[in-house]
């Protein structure tokens, strides 16, 4: 049964890697907007790089710590990665046969969220003006990327914890809570910014939303999906902590040609040939 799981899912892996290298070219070869398509070749290697770690974990078994930090540190650059699409997309304008980034254009996007309410944190922020459009980003900005500052503290602490002390657990139980609740906090703000952004007019037909989903669902079923399992074998009085790895991996690896296909879809060429448009306020009426 160990023999045939990883070939199996090995050569799931192979096409999905292949269809997401092939994304990757596809990409770099074509390139009418660099600053927004390199930031996409951050997704695209999400099958890859999630796909080999849980194959790691179905030849072994079991969780290996330098692949949990790699991992981990992925996760953190796909969700910072995310918020920089955003923008880029936001400040594209045409120049001669190319799209590129301008901080002009981004603040006429900024323009139309004038006017708005919406939630920082916990708390309601009035847009009354472009200053205030600008410093809600900023603060945005600064919830969604704290996340890889914490993670990296889990991850120090967790090492640093192996290496002096593997018997007590404290340490890592209390940097693993901080960690999750960093990574909570990035990602509802991050929700509540593509919620907020999604209308504006330069971002018309990008299915913002959808590509949203589809980075954070290829990662959420790393975490969800083993609990999924766990909870399934337990009531059938089957489990074990290696059936719940080999289950998962194979899922997943399978899983992540879905995702490499969900990608092709949602993230075409045609976004970046397209010039955008801007109407100040249209948000609002």
């Amino acid at each position: 049964m160990n023999l045939v799981a990883p070939i199996i899912a090995g050569i799931l892996l192979g096409v999905a890697s292949c269809l997401s290298c092939y994304q990757v070219y596809r990409n770099l070869s074509n390139l009418k907007y660099p600053a927004a398509q390199k930031i996409t070749l951050i997704f695209f290697m999400i099958p890859v790089l999630i796909g080999w770690t849980e194959w790691i974990n179905l030849v072994t078994l079991e969780l290996i710590p330098i692949v949990i930090i790699l991992s981990n540190i992925y996760r953190c650059i796909v969700i910072g990665g995310f918020y920089y699409y955003l923008i880029t997309m936001m400040g594209r304008t045409q120049t001669d046969e190319k799209l590129t980034y301008s901080e002009s254009t981004l603040h006429k996007s900024m323009n139309c969220l004038i006017g708005t309410q919406t939630k920082l944190f916990c708390k309601k922020v009035r847009l009354s003006s472009l200053e205030d459009v600008k410093s809600y980003f900023r603060r945005s900005k600064l919830f969604i990327l704290q996340c890889p500052i914490f993670v990296l503290g889990y991850l120090i602490v967790f090492l640093v914890t192996m290496l002096v002390s593997p018997d007590n657990s404290l340490p890592i139980s209390i940097a693993s809570g901080v960690k999750g609740s960093s990574v909570l906090l990035a990602i509802i703000n991050s929700k509540r910014l593509v919620k907020n952004v999604k209308d504006i007019p330069a971002l018309q037909g990008l299915r913002i939303v959808a590509k949203k989903w589809s980075c954070k669902l290829s990662m959420l079923i790393t975490i969800i999906q083993p609990l999924v399992i766990s909870l399934i074998l337990g009531l059938s009085g089957t489990y074990s902590l290696p059936l719940v790895y080999y289950i998962n991996s194979i899922l997943i690896c399978g899983e992540m040609i879905l995702v490499c296909l969900l990608q092709y879809k949602l993230f075409p060429l045609q976004d970046y040939q397209a010039p955008p448009t801007y109407e100040v306020n249209l948000i609002n009426g």
